[in-house]
């Protein structure tokens, strides 16, 4: 080294301070080269050789412009009798990155990944639209990015990437991979080829959109109040694992689903309506793309008509969008009146009804009412009824 301090790095460890700025890579004929049979004068001897050109020599990325390729002829393996240098010339290149696929963990609907779940393995494609192959083993830089969080290092090619081809690589190097963002959101996931001879950038990076979503647990169905009921009937029904937006929560009963989920319900409680068309069977919650449904059926009460300590075998009841009523024996006396409430106790319509002897019915059509639940009411009796 100190014959020449010109080429001596005193950073580097002692021992490794010596830079080679020229340096034998690569034997292309042998040790001794080849044997040269027919050497009369005006005879060519021609042979063509290959060397793939690896991507790094050590920890120096290779560039094929800066090597130098030399031949010479030699007798009797110690005179050298001519000699040449020849510079190498570069080929365009041109690597795509084509294709990404999240393996692990497996996206659920719309492209969706679980906050908190590492990601752990990735599938790409890559496109060679060069001239050159790429051998098997070769090494090639690229970068990751999460969110717009990179992350760069190297992939190794599993089989040749020849000309004008495609190929696919798993990658199951964490080191690589950025947390999966930790509110719910779209976001990206980009691979980019980073090769420096590469004569076109514009297409050498491919990104593709998931959805960051919260995790949510199972369904579970603990209990339910009441057990029994009519159409329009409240019912209390606790869990786990239900959705906090109350309308994401779809509830049947045996099979019929109910769209009255009122605002009260929570993650561990839902409080519906029982649907019109409802009959006795189970109630079953889906949520968060999972489901459980009760172990015993919910009782439909079927009543058709309503009677009170006030009006004696009097009918009371909804069918059809129309209310129909007939009063009992003993209460044809009086004027009788007809009001009906929405769920809230707001009131919508009143009618005073005719008299009407016990034989007799009014009917009163509700069809002009929006879809919902109402309560009716006359004198001292009432029913609820869904439209």
């Amino acid at each position: 080294n100190s014959s020449y301090p010109a080429n001596t790095d005193t950073t580097r460890p002692t021992g490794f301070q010596y830079k080679h700025n020229h340096m034998m890579r690569q034997v292309l004929t042998g040790q001794w080269g080849e044997v040269i049979s027919d050497v009369r004068k005006g005879v060519t001897f021609t042979k063509t050789y290959v060397w793939n050109i690896p991507t790094k020599i050590g920890d120096v990325v290779a560039v094929p412009s800066d090597l130098e390729i030399y031949a010479f002829v030699a007798e009797n393996q110690q005179t050298v009798l001519s000699a040449a240098i020849a510079k190498t010339t570069t080929k365009q290149l041109d690597f795509e990155a084509t294709a990404i696929k999240v393996l692990s963990p497996v996206p659920g609907t719309g492209n969706s990944l679980l906050i908190g779940d590492p990601l752990t393995s990735l599938e790409i494609t890559l496109k060679n639209n060069s001239s050159s192959s790429v051998h098997s083993g070769a090494e090639i830089p690229i970068t990751i990015k999460v969110d717009g969080v990179s992350k760069s290092g190297t992939i190794t090619l599993s089989s040749d990437w020849i000309a004008s081809t495609t190929v696919t690589q798993t990658i199951s190097d964490v080191s690589l991979f950025s947390a999966i963002p930790t509110t719910e959101k779209a976001f990206d996931i980009c691979v980019s080829v980073d090769v420096t001879e590469d004569n076109l950038r514009s297409n050498n990076e491919n990104c593709k959109t998931y959805n960051a979503k919260n995790k949510f647990t199972q369904v579970v169905i603990t209990d339910y109040n009441p057990k029994k009921g009519k159409v329009g009937t409240e019912v209390w029904i606790d869990g786990t694992g239900f959705n906090s937006d109350a309308s994401k929560n779809i509830i049947k009963f045996n099979g019929t689903a109910t769209t009255l989920i009122l605002a009260s319900s929570s993650i561990t409680q839902l409080k519906v309506l029982v649907p019109a068309g409802a009959t006795t069977g189970k109630i079953s919650v889906s949520a968060n793309n999972t489901d459980d449904t009760t172990s015993t059926d919910f009782t439909m009460e079927v009543t058709v008509g309503m009677q009170n300590e006030d009006i004696i075998n009097s009918s009371f009841y909804y069918s059809n969008e129309t209310i129909v009523y007939s009063p009992g024996k003993s209460n044809t006396s009086g004027k009788k009146e007809l009001v009906i409430y929405t769920i809230n106790g707001q009131e919508l319509y009143r009618e005073k009804l005719p008299d009407l002897s016990y034989e007799n019915e009014a009917k009163i059509s509700v069809s002009q009412l929006n879809t919902g639940v109402y309560i009716a009411k006359i004198n001292g009796s009432s029913i609820r009824f869904v439209r």
